[in-house]
């Protein structure tokens, strides 16, 4: 998005885009909770649909809070990129915790 930012065709394209890619992955991180909960599925669901929520809240707060900091046009990209980031890191952990629970 940042790329294409002075373009208005193409930031119009990548809107629709990136909403169908958001919820695409909501509807993959809800699947993997709930397969690898097969025995709470409701509350693998719950805390799957708050972790969503949460990073919903949390990357329009944090892209305001670096544009208020007068980091400029492009830190909400940045912060972005520090939330995925955090996010696959996170990933990165998980199955290692799933596979020794008991």
């Amino acid at each position: 998005m940042g790329i294409w930012r002075r373009v208005p065709a193409g930031a119009a394209a990548l809107g629709p885009l990136q909403g169908t890619l958001a919820f695409a992955v909501g509807s993959t991180l809800i699947a993997r909770a709930l397969y690898a909960a097969a025995g709470a599925p409701t509350l693998a669901g719950a805390f799957a649909t708050a972790a969503l929520n949460t990073g919903a809240a949390a990357g329009p707060w944090l892209g305001g809070a670096a544009l208020d900091a007068g980091l400029g046009g492009r830190s909400p990209l940045w912060a972005a990129a520090l939330l995925v980031a955090l996010a696959l890191a996170t990933a990165a952990l998980t199955p290692a915790r799933i596979r020794t629970a008991p």
